[in-house]
């Protein structure tokens, strides 16, 4: 089954806490639009972390999490998992 509301937010935060990110870079639709992907949601936050990283790479900066690499995740696994785009 997939986790109610409170669990929900509470993985997402308990994942998060570990990511170079600050919370106004962690977009509404994260929380909104992944209410039904159950173990994917960690997925996203692991993904858009490591484009956060390939991207301090390319650009010699310090890895931050940016709320463009969560929409761009959230986007990969929408589509990857062929779910309609808003």
């Amino acid at each position: 089954p997939l986790p109610d509301e409170v669990a929900h937010k509470a993985i997402l935060n308990n994942v998060l806490k570990e990511l170079p990110v600050q919370e106004q870079d962690i977009p509404c639709s994260l929380i909104n639009e992944t209410r039904d992907y159950g173990g994917t949601l960690i997925k996203i936050i692991k993904y858009a972390n490591k484009l956060a990283q390939q991207h301090s790479t390319e650009d010699d900066t310090p890895a931050e999490v940016h709320e463009h690499h969560f929409n761009r995740a959230m986007l990969f696994f929408k589509e990857s998992l062929r779910y309609p785009i808003d």
